[in-house]
């Protein structure tokens, strides 16, 4: 468990600083890694449904609250999965992005 959090926190740090206009990063995209960032840190989701005033927090709160009693270990797995699929090379240190 202690190499996954390590490769999940790892994960993160990579999402957080390539953050950008990758066409490949759709709203659903960017909803399925908070979902399973909110799971994976947080576990279950908690709090009450977001207003249909604000959508955006909705969207994510919505998105979130679909894993249901997924186990963090889980969604830390699906996190990187998600990474996995999107950028394959993400764990090299020399790592440039793509050509689209």
């Amino acid at each position: 468990m202690v190499a996954l959090k390590r490769e999940f926190k790892q994960a993160i740090k990579f999402v957080l600083a390539t953050e950008g206009d990758d066409p490949r990063v759709t709203q659903l995209v960017k909803l399925r890694f908070y979902a399973y960032f909110k799971q994976g840190t947080e576990g279950k989701c908690t709090g009450t449904r977001p207003s249909i005033f604000s959508p955006l927090k909705r969207l994510m709160w919505e998105s979130w609250n679909r894993l249901g009693k997924m186990k963090k270990k889980k969604a830390m797995q699906l996190y990187i999965k998600q990474l996995d699929k999107l950028e394959t090379n993400w764990r090299d240190p020399n790592w440039k992005r793509s050509k689209l």
